[in-house]
């Protein structure tokens, strides 16, 4: 019986192994775009030297909390997949730079990207955001920055909260 298309379960033996290369090689980049995963394999969590991970293309929901091991990332890019919350972990990106997150199933940013102090570039185009409000979004990087931080400070939405993206 031959099979048709690619499974899920390829693609995740793929990029399990793609992650277990790369952590004997000690990368600091890793590229799993168009993998076509549907989840990330917790053993992301072993590149702690990681500085750029490309996940575009796939079709993650979610992220694993494990990936807050990825303290040194500077660019990550996840676009293109289904994802509608970010872990809260995401707070621990404070080395990020650039944050691709243009064509999920985002409503809201989470209110721990007010702690990425070095995030210089936030793609967040082709997404359904009310939150933060689109006039504050429209504004730029530093109008979310600021109107998150507002947010945290007024007790508004609390960084400990799972929240859509």
């Amino acid at each position: 019986m031959k099979a048709i298309g690619r499974s899920s379960r390829t693609w995740r033996t793929k990029a399990v192994r793609s992650i277990e290369e790369a952590a004997r090689e000690g990368a600091t980049e890793l590229d799993l775009e168009g993998h076509g995963l549907t989840e990330l394999p917790s053993e992301i969590a072993s590149l702690t030297e990681l500085e750029t991970l490309n996940l575009n293309g796939n079709q993650l929901t979610e992220l694993p909390s494990e990936i807050a091991a990825l303290t040194y990332l500077r660019t990550l890019d996840l676009s293109r997949n289904q994802l509608t919350a970010l872990p809260s972990e995401i707070a621990a990106f404070t080395n990020l730079w650039i944050l691709s997150l243009s064509n999920n199933q985002p409503t809201a940013l989470p209110s721990e990207i007010a702690a990425l102090t070095n995030l210089q570039h936030l793609d967040r185009d082709r997404n359904p955001l009310i939150f933060p409000p689109p006039a504050i979004v429209e504004q730029g990087l530093g109008a979310i920055h600021s109107y998150l931080h507002e947010q945290q400070a007024s007790g508004g939405r609390s960084g400990s909260q799972r929240y859509l993206l």
